[in-house]
């Protein structure tokens, strides 16, 4: 069971009104991780209460009381890449009971190897990764809570950013590669854990969760372990696409690292002339693209693919059929282009549908011609990490070259971005990213273990 979701949660010092609400928030600002469910577990009259469905975060909490006070509030959305069809079963958070207290678990990430795991701590029935990793820390022999974590922390090797509702505050943990973001917000108040920066609100940004750090939080931050020699591997995916642009790794805001990649790749790009071509970018991640493009390259920008409101992003629905449908459905030309030689910036180009629908919607609309830039490199090979891009058949490029993909797509130019631009635009050391999806080079540590 692969999952690319949100989680978040707040502990404040005291009861508040509005924990429940900025937890819903919270998750309402996450929904471009997962929109397939959500849920929240939060602390009332010392039981811990569970609240979930399938579904947008409006639909579910629409007639749900959000005025209940609690000092404590986790919550999770979910999008899948399995394709199965029991959502309830996999919907979280998920509630269980350890040494006579009751817990509640909200988690993002992939355990990749789940029958290696199953053998490793002798578990049974198990099919999915969040049970199983509920299992685990029932199975490890020793006393407390936090020698459990620290157990599972030095022996389980995955992709996992995990927070745990006790009724006396939040364990959070993150694993030792750093592959899935995960923050942390304080106010006068209380704490925030969120998978990214932009649902923090009215939080102030303190820092990221270091990879292979367990904390407990409650009036305070405590760290409990800090792992050693970490190997990291974080996703390089998530700064070219899945994260919002509002939110920032490393004090660095996404939105700035995309506009810089946009204007690298028009200093190497060929000329356009000024007085019939415009620039884009894909709604919504190839917008701030578009912006640095356009700046270096002197065309004009004009926004002239729009979305709908409110449709969500294509690459996270479950059907691939359902990605074109909502391609054609949502999108739609503002602006007059006919007789214009439209550039047109995307954060990726996986299976190739959608841009061909988009191509041909700015062809039926009178474009002169549609030249498109990728701001990534061609994605070759499957994620075995939590984001689902999916086996090398359904991937354009692990066939095709790249001037086979032009003709498939229907652009009159088509150019990729490499791998090392972005690397030198994000401004950390070139051995802390994972590009598996694009080189083929998986971290041997995550699938073997």
């Amino acid at each position: 069971m692969k999952t690319e979701c949100g989680i978040f949660g707040i502990v404040y010092k005291e009861k508040n009104r509005n924990t429940i609400c900025k937890t819903i928030s919270g998750l309402e600002l996450l929904q471009h991780r997962g929109r397939e469910s959500a849920g929240i577990t939060y602390q009332y009259n010392d039981n811990l209460i569970t609240y979930k469905d399938s579904g947008l975060v409006k639909k579910v909490f629409q007639d749900f009381d959000k005025k209940v006070e609690t000092n404590i509030c986790i919550g999770h959305v979910r999008y899948s890449t399995s394709g199965d069809k029991n959502m309830e079963k996999y919907i979280q958070p998920v509630v269980f009971d350890l040494n006579n207290k009751q817990l509640s678990l909200v988690f993002n990430g992939n355990i990749k190897n789940i029958n290696r795991s199953k053998e490793k701590f002798g578990l049974s029935n198990i099919s999915m990764d969040t049970e199983m990793i509920v299992e685990i820390i029932k199975k490890i022999d020793k006393p407390s809570i936090e020698e459990k974590l620290t157990e599972f922390i030095e022996h389980v090797n995955g992709v996992y950013c995990i927070v745990i509702l006790d009724k006396d505050g939040l364990y959070v943990l993150r694993d030792s590669y750093g592959v899935r973001p995960l923050c942390i917000g304080q106010n006068k108040d209380g704490y925030c854990i969120s998978s990214e920066s932009c649902a923090l609100q009215e939080f102030n940004f303190v820092r990221e969760v270091k990879s292979g750090e367990i904390l407990f939080i409650k009036d305070k931050i405590v760290p409990i372990y800090l792992k050693k020699e970490n190997i990291l591997s974080k996703c390089i995916f998530e700064h070219i696409y899945f994260m919002n642009k509002d939110s920032r790794l490393d004090f660095k805001k996404i939105e700035e690292i995309r506009y810089n990649v946009g204007k690298e790749i028009a200093r190497e790009d060929i000329e356009f002339s000024k007085e019939d071509s415009l620039v884009t970018g894909c709604p919504q991640t190839g917008i701030p693209y578009g912006r640095g493009y356009s700046v270096v390259s002197g065309l004009e920008y004009a926004q002239f693919l729009r979305k709908k409101d409110n449709t969500g992003r294509t690459f996270i629905l479950p059907e691939n059929e359902m990605r074109i449908i909502s391609c054609k459905k949502n999108l739609y030309i503002d602006g007059e282009i006919k007789g214009k030689n439209l550039i047109l910036l995307d954060d990726s180009l996986v299976r190739g549908n959608t841009m061909t629908a988009i191509i041909q919607k700015l062809r039926e609309s009178g474009a002169k011609s549609v030249h498109v830039r990728i701001t990534s490199p061609p994605v070759k090979s499957p994620c075995y990490f939590g984001v689902d891009i999916p086996s090398y058949d359904e991937l354009i490029a692990s066939t095709n070259t790249v001037e086979q993909i032009r003709q498939i797509i229907g652009a009159d130019t088509l150019k990729y971005t490499e791998l090392d631009k972005i690397k030198k635009e994000i401004g950390e050391s070139e051995n802390s990213f994972c590009g598996a999806c694009f080189n083929g080079n998986y971290n041997e540590k995550l699938l073997e273990w």
